[in-house]
């Protein structure tokens, strides 16, 4: 017993030895962080400057996220000072902290300074206050946030600037702060000589104008077809994820009080396709939606506006499907060396702003005959399938990869490569069972048309046989009778 708490002190302190040295490896010069909360994300910035303070090189820096934030956080890159990206590998710890190392370019010498850029986005983390609304009033949110930067490593200076979009502000608890320049910022700090893992929660409660939305679900498929195009087919399950609607809803008092006060409803929002998208379409439950515009005056995308059949209060759900056309030549290309094609698409699209997909499933369709061979992502690929399709007239079933994802926003509509191998012999297949077909056809037809003009003829000539056959008989009877008159006159 005596043996085995010593054992357990022994390792507590080994740990306490071990996190101390790593605490003093490394030093956060200066932290500027800023906190952007003007839509229903949280994008978070921190400018960090880094000091080795050991006598070794170190490869990379120990990044901590934010305890009230790890369940939320769905995207987070790193950048050095001259915007080249920096590797980011997540650590697999205990629970207590979501870790990731980021690795340097080149190792960081004794004494010398780094400065790092990460970004990351929280989601699903605003809470509306109050939780229910009726109609015409505000949305207002709670924002809890952490006043400090929080590091394994102690920090000399640190400043958070937290960004609202807007000056109707309710209350402000906690920590100290000053308005900035912008009447839409507030500043906390500057601090100094913060301690590692140091906290100190605000609170900030305000009313926030930007669309709460999320996409519950969303189905899409990417279709091939060599014959020069790329078919693309989006099913799409929203929600409005702002205070839920308590009702009751008036039509006459939402159009009597448009434009005076800024609610919780949404009337429309935008989606954004790629420049050279043509054949879009719009469906829903009942049939073809008429009331979306097409924006195509951008140089690097298409606009979308979408206009649902009723608005969309807290808690309303809409469901409809968005498809349209690609150009093959502008997403396809033919490895020689390898023989391969190699298909660049974006994994998703931008449904709306600021947008969150709490689930995907992407499919690729391969043109008839066609195998896959590989995928390349910037992330892991989950649940990853191989079966069948069968489209009109398809002579081969096709194969098909899918595979799903959660938590997506915009930051992830990046492109992913599929590798697949098509014998282009294989394109002459349905022309060539097309002529088979109408050459099958043309042959029934002939034989069908030949049969019936041979009935034809012999029923057209049964009718001249039976005369032939009276006229024959007459003849006969008229023989008979005139021989006998002969007899009676002898």
């Amino acid at each position: 017993m005596y043996l085995t708490r010593f054992t357990i002190l022994l390792m507590c302190f080994v740990v306490v030895i071990a996190s101390d040295e790593n605490a003093h490896s490394m030093l956060n010069n200066n932290v500027t962080t800023y906190v952007d909360v003007s839509s229903q994300l949280v994008k978070i910035k921190n400018i960090i400057t880094v000091e080795n303070m050991l006598s070794d090189p170190i490869p990379s820096y120990l990044y901590i996220v934010d305890p009230q934030w790890k369940l939320n956080l769905s995207f987070i890159e790193a950048f050095d000072e001259a915007t080249n990206s920096l590797k980011i590998n997540r650590i697999h710890t205990d629970e207590t902290w979501l870790k990731f190392e980021i690795v340097f370019n080149e190792p960081l010498s004794p004494g010398k300074k780094e400065v790092l850029h990460v970004m990351s986005v929280v989601i699903n983390y605003l809470q509306s206050y109050p939780k229910s609304v009726q109609q015409n009033e505000r949305h207002l949110v709670l924002f809890h946030f952490n006043v400090f930067f929080y590091s394994l490593f102690s920090t000399e200076i640190q400043t958070t600037y937290i960004y609202l979009g807007t000056s109707n502000i309710m209350s402000l608890d906690g920590a100290k702060y000053k308005s900035a320049d912008d009447s839409h910022v507030f500043q906390y700090g500057p601090y100094s000589d913060v301690t590692p893992n140091s906290e100190h929660i605000s609170i900030i409660h305000y009313e926030n104008t930007s669309p709460f939305l999320t996409v519950e679900k969303l189905d899409r498929s990417v279709r091939i077809s060599h014959w020069g195009f790329l078919s693309i087919q989006e099913k799409i399950w929203l929600i409005h994820t702002g205070p839920k609607f308590s009702g009751p809803f008036e039509r006459e008092f939402e159009l009597n009080s448009k434009g005076s006060t800024k609610d919780t409803s949404i009337e429309s929002f935008v989606t954004s396709l790629p420049v050279d998208a043509f054949d879009i379409s719009l469906n829903d439950e009942i049939g073809v939606v008429s009331s979306f515009t097409i924006d195509d005056n951008h140089y690097d995308k298409i606009e979308v506006h979408i206009r649902p059949r009723f608005i969309l209060y807290g808690g309303w759900k809409i469901y409809y499907e968005i498809g349209y056309s690609l150009p093959i030549v502008n997403y396809v290309t033919y490895d020689q060396s390898t023989s391969t094609f190699v298909l660049s698409v974006p994994l998703i699209d931008k449904v709306f702003p600021d947008m969150v997909i709490s689930e995907a499933e992407v499919t690729f369709i391969l043109p008839e005959g066609g195998s896959f061979q590989d995928m390349y992502p910037y992330y892991e690929l989950e649940n990853n399938t191989d079966n069948r399709y069968c489209y009109f007239f398809d002579i081969i079933c096709r194969k098909v990869i899918s595979f799903k994802r959660y938590n997506l926003m915009e930051q992830h509509a990046q492109k992913v490569s599929l590798t697949y191998v098509y014998p282009q012999l294989l394109m002459l297949t349905k022309p060539v069972a097309i002529v088979l077909f109408l050459f099958l056809v043309f042959v029934l037809f002939s034989i069908c048309s030949s049969t019936c003009c041979n009935s034809n003829e012999e029923k057209a000539e049964q009718p001249n046989a039976v005369v032939n056959q009276a006229s024959e008989i007459l003849d006969k009877k008229q023989k008979k009778h005139q021989s006998k008159s002969k007899l009676k006159r002898k």
